[in-house]
């Protein structure tokens, strides 16, 4: 931990360094990202504070703009923070941001869930899971999955085939019932999920994966496969998620924003495909591809784990 502290002051003088004079550094800030977590982020955010007086946030603001602003502004916020405030951005107002919501509350666990709950009450006295409740529609099937994850009760039943039929039986005929779906979706440790989806396959000769593609279209399709992807590996989840960003006419910053400031590990903090317009300094020149995978790749290279999930998937 000492060394830890020692490293955000050391950050934190790169960082005032770097936005000193007529131009910012753009690449000393991605370079301090690319080598802290969500928590050093935070600790780094404190640091800068006990060191110059300012909040490294305002800093920030004030040194970019547009989309790259956004982005630091997120990395230097913690995490649970953050995340409550995406959640929160994504209900507010007049339209719902329901892809938003999907991301956001698929990428947790049971804990996170339990820790956001207690965040998004202290910041805003409502609770989560009634506000995001009450945003959404009862009928469909996404909402029906992540209002079910966000009361995610996991254990481990030993009973692979049972839930195998029940899958099947599910899937199969005219009508999906997407309930009982959901019920293993949000009752089965990632471990045993493993073993039912592998289970699943070995037994109709298809993934899956392939299945709930073919039995959900638009937002549920989206949710059903982020969630099958997260319980197998958060790896093939975050895939999943900035490959389908990335797909087609315009990318959906958003979405790339959410998973590299608020996910906790360097698997979900990678994709080797980072087109320069995606995220824009404040200056008029571009952000190289090469300059923003260092963020997108920590330690210079995708997590191994990341790279066979985008490869085995979309390559």
């Amino acid at each position: 931990m000492t060394e830890s502290k020692a490293q955000w002051v050391q950050h934190a003088l790169t960082i005032n360094k770097a936005c000193k004079g007529a131009g910012t550094d753009e690449k000393a800030i991605i370079d301090v990202i690319a080598s802290c977590t969500p928590d050093d982020c935070a600790g780094v955010a404190r640091a800068y504070y006990c060191c110059f007086g300012k909040d490294v946030v305002k800093l920030l603001q004030k040194e970019t703009s547009g989309t790259f602003d956004k982005f630091l502004t997120a990395c230097f916020t913690k995490r649970y923070t953050l995340w409550v405030s995406l959640l929160k951005e994504a209900v507010k107002g007049l339209g719902t941001d329901e892809k938003a919501l999907c991301e956001l509350l698929i990428m947790g666990d049971a804990d996170d869930m339990e820790i956001l709950q207690k965040e998004y009450f202290r910041l805003y006295k409502k609770e989560m899971v009634e506000e995001i409740g009450d945003d959404i529609s009862n009928k469909a099937a996404w909402a029906k999955l992540i209002k079910g994850w966000m009361y995610q009760t996991r254990y481990a039943r030993n009973q692979i085939s049972q839930d195998v039929d029940i899958l099947k039986q599910a899937i199969k005929g005219a009508g999906t019932d997407e309930q009982s779906i959901i019920r293993i979706l949000t009752t089965s440790t990632p471990a045993e999920f493993g073993q039912i989806a592998a289970a699943y396959e070995q037994n109709t000769g298809k993934p899956l994966r392939d299945h709930l593609k073919k039995e959900f279209s638009g937002k549920s399709e989206y949710a059903f496969l982020l969630a099958h992807d997260y319980l197998l590996s958060a790896s093939k989840a975050a895939a999943y998620a900035i490959h389908n960003a990335m797909k087609g006419a315009g990318t959906r910053e958003k979405t790339i924003i959410n998973y590299t400031a608020s996910s906790e590990t360097g698997a979900l903090t990678s994709t080797p495909t980072m087109p320069s317009t995606v995220l824009s300094p404040r200056t008029s020149r571009e952000t190289s591809p090469a300059t923003w995978k260092r963020h997108y790749w920590p330690s210079g290279r995708p997590s191994d784990d990341f790279t066979h999930s985008l490869k085995n998937t979309y390559i």
